[in-house]
């Protein structure tokens, strides 16, 4: 399973045809976000949205006893460098 490339608001806001504040004016709406200091934040109703969206894909790695291999932002940078590492603890050898 791969995970769904990431859009940034002004991406998702465009494929769906309306402007960044009128989807973060959406959002916040949902009370999932607030602007604060000029910078939106989430709420904790947003940051529980997300844990649950997050345990629930975890819960399928775990149904079928799949390993999952947890990258840190800043890995995903370097992710030819910190991959193969990270496979060969799970013997997957990568060149």
């Amino acid at each position: 399973m791969t995970e769904p490339k990431k859009l940034s608001t002004t991406q998702l806001a465009k494929k769906r045809g309306m402007t960044a504040n009128q989807l973060f004016a959406d959002i916040s709406a949902m009370g999932l976000t607030i602007k604060a200091a000029d910078k939106w934040i989430l709420t904790e109703a947003g940051k529980q949205l997300g844990l649950a969206r997050k345990q629930k894909k975890q819960a399928i790695y775990q149904k079928y006893n799949f390993n999952l291999i947890k990258l840190a932002d800043e890995e995903v940078l370097n992710l030819d460098d910190i991959l193969p590492r990270l496979l060969l603890k799970f013997g997957v050898q990568a060149y």
